[in-house]
């Protein structure tokens, strides 16, 4: 069986975007919303240039399609960096979920606690029913995802005051909004290069290149939304030091004394898209190392990834510093120039090579 191109797109549209905003806000403030919506054309962008180079590979596994393009060793290379790349996104996204509810929720429960629990799940989800079980999640997820993320920006539109988006431009200037819109962009493509290897063997149609790029194109839109939403109602200073300045935002959402505590059923709700995003992230990672060794039982390997992201989460420090690190010391200067662009193209390059001196 493969994905449909509705639980691709939900998949793929639950990977958390929210820290897409601190960069915009550190380099932006009041105009955050512009390096957001610049990094919303270049989300369309490379989106478009990942996926056409992951249906290079309908009949074949991401390692089998680097090696036949860029030969043994090197596609090997190629092949191993993605699969690092992605165990690195299941640890970061894991202890962003683990610190969030330590902060938010249970903050006398050590953090080994909240996350043994929740590993177990995702190992029991990859090991049951793999990448389809994931997609049916997905399917009950996503829309879930999709009202608690857009319907609350609605909702705050009385405590709004529209003053705070001035001046425009102004204070940022063009190095300003293009030093924000980078790490945004890395931050908003990082958990959509799973479905790197997922698009390929598993989906069936060629309408997913559509929905990848409605998905893509949602959660860029989520991101300007809630930047323009945290400097209206929280203003931009104060937004710029807040973790995740969306959910502090609607938490001032009260409509006749009837709507409110909204942020509540946000963070439940949130919870949940952590986990399909942990889930896919720990499917590609272990699919794509059983391919890379030639293991047979893909399955296997999903305890070994499991007990190895573990470590590194309980051995890593708070959520601003491994956050932080992440993305200034390796999802920047390296995923973002190489994973996402350098080699999709390449592939491309030399997929058109070899077809023409077929």
């Amino acid at each position: 069986m493969k994905l449909s191109n509705n639980q691709l797109f939900w998949m793929i549209f639950c990977f958390q975007v929210h820290y897409a905003l601190n960069p915009a806000f550190q380099y932006g403030h009041q105009d955050a919303w512009i390096i957001s919506l610049v990094m919303g054309i270049a989300v369309m962008l490379l989106t478009f240039i990942i996926v056409k180079a992951s249906l290079l590979s309908r009949d074949e596994s991401l390692p089998a399609l680097c090696r036949r393009l860029f030969g043994k060793w090197l596609g090997s290379g190629a092949a191993f960096f993605y699969i690092a790349s992605w165990f690195l996104l299941t640890a970061v996204t894991l202890r962003e979920w683990a610190d969030y509810v330590f902060l938010k929720l249970l903050p006398n429960t050590p953090v080994f606690m909240v996350l043994i629990p929740f590993l177990l799940l995702v190992v029991y989800v990859n090991v049951k029913g793999g990448i389809m079980a994931i997609g049916y999640c997905s399917q009950v997820i996503g829309p879930l995802y999709f009202l608690i993320s857009f319907v609350p920006f609605f909702l705050m539109f009385g405590v709004m005051e529209w003053s705070n988006l001035l001046p425009i431009y102004t204070d940022t200037g063009g190095e300003n909004v293009l030093r924000g819109a980078i790490p945004a962009l890395a931050d908003v493509m990082g958990g959509s290069m799973v479905p790197f290897i997922i698009m390929g063997k598993h989906t069936d149609s060629k309408k997913t290149m559509k929905s990848a790029l409605w998905a893509m194109g949602l959660s860029a839109l989520w991101v300007i939304l809630s930047t323009i939403g945290s400097v209206l109602v929280v203003g931009p200073h104060q937004a710029s030091e807040l973790i995740i300045p969306w959910v502090d935002s609607i938490r001032t959402i009260s409509i006749l004394d009837f709507i409110q505590n909204v942020d509540a059923f946000a963070i439940c709700i949130y919870a949940f898209a952590h986990f399909i995003s942990v889930s896919a992230s720990m499917f590609g990672t272990s699919y794509g190392l059983a391919e890379w060794v030639g293991a047979k039982n893909w399955k296997r390997i999903v305890w070994y990834v499991a007990i190895s992201v573990f470590l590194c989460v309980i051995l890593t420090s708070n959520l601003g510093h491994i956050t932080n690190d992440y993305r200034q010391s390796i999802l920047v200067p390296w995923i973002l120039p190489l994973n996402m662009l350098m080699i999709p193209i390449l592939l491309l390059l030399m997929d058109r090579v070899k077809r023409w001196h077929a």
